[in-house]
């Protein structure tokens, strides 16, 4: 028995490092997670798993609202120590920010990372995109399931998401992947990974949701291209 633990224990060891050590471009951003909930004031962490092209320092880490220009610098010229599999970093949210739950906290200009979007000062409306997990892998043609949760159906019964995009943490770009809409209190959605994704981390669902006149954007948790 004694010996069965050990064998698992080295095997779980190996995976994580496995998963750590991936060669591909593009990082695995696994925190803050999609839906969390933080505080002005208090402090949020910011962790990833680097990719390939990870430089030894980057420009600025910054939080914002998902989609709209209005971003809050936390940090400028961050030295990266080497060979680390896994890079955290803490600090305070500022004062004053809006109660919003589309809120996402990122790197780079030139070099991208950027969280799903989680919460600031307990919004009472808002949308959790809760598939894909954290460190979620997929292969390009699969049919993947997004599914997400309105704070309220009674707030969300007439609102519709009206695109699914893919956002690319390496190229800084978006994949449209459906233009038609889907009821926000659906709550799920099944597409199939374009062929055109390369094998990589760092990749991101968005929707877009209109409500009462406005877009409201959210995306999930990072996953990654095998």
């Amino acid at each position: 028995m004694k010996f069965l633990k050990v064998l698992f224990l080295i095997t779980a060891l190996l995976s994580t490092y496995v998963f750590a050590a991936l060669p591909n471009p593009g990082s695995l951003l696994i925190a803050p997670i999609a839906g969390s909930q933080h505080v002005s004031g208090r402090n949020i962490t910011l962790t990833f798993i680097p990719g390939a092209d990870l430089p030894p320092s980057f420009d600025v880490i910054r939080i914002g609202r998902a989609y709209v220009n209005d971003f809050h610098v936390l940090d400028t010229n961050i030295q990266l120590p080497p060979g680390q599999n896994q890079y955290t970093f803490s600090y305070t949210i500022p004062a004053g920010l809006p109660s919003d739950p589309r809120f996402v906290i990122g790197g780079g200009t030139t070099w991208n990372v950027q969280s799903a979007t989680f919460a600031v000062n307990k919004p009472n409306f808002g949308v959790v995109i809760n598939r894909p997990s954290t460190r979620q892998s997929y292969r390009v043609g699969q049919r993947v399931n997004i599914a997400w949760r309105p704070s309220s159906r009674t707030l969300y019964k007439s609102s519709n998401i009206t695109q699914f995009l893919i956002f690319d943490n390496v190229k800084n770009t978006w994949t449209p992947i459906l233009d038609n809409s889907v009821p926000v209190n659906s709550g799920r959605y099944r597409l199939t990974l374009p062929n055109s994704l390369a094998k990589q981390n760092g990749y991101q669902f968005g929707i877009l949701v209109e409500r009462n006149g406005n877009q409201e954007a959210y995306y999930s948790n990072p996953f990654r291209v095998v």
